[in-house]
């Protein structure tokens, strides 16, 4: 989708240098992510991703198809003005 986007004239908006990359150069750290980013597609992928911030993630299940799947953990409660 990235590069479709960037093949008609779209950019991708970051605070820092965007590139598109395979999971072969962020493996072998040809690339870093931002911040968690490695760690948590590391996790998700089960592979290695440098980390030079030294964030640790903890797989909690898999994601679910929608909020209302986590409403009866939490309290949502909406901002009204």
């Amino acid at each position: 989708m990235a590069k479709e986007n960037i093949s008609v004239g779209r950019s991708i908006k970051n605070e820092g240098r965007a590139i598109i990359s395979n999971i072969d150069d962020l493996r072998k750290g040809r690339f870093l992510c931002a911040w968690a980013t490695g760690t948590v597609l590391g996790e998700y992928k089960n592979i290695q991703i440098p980390n030079p911030y030294d964030i640790r993630a903890k797989s909690i299940g898999m994601l679910g198809n929608s909020i209302e799947e986590y409403l009866s953990e939490s309290n949502y409660k909406a901002l009204h003005n």
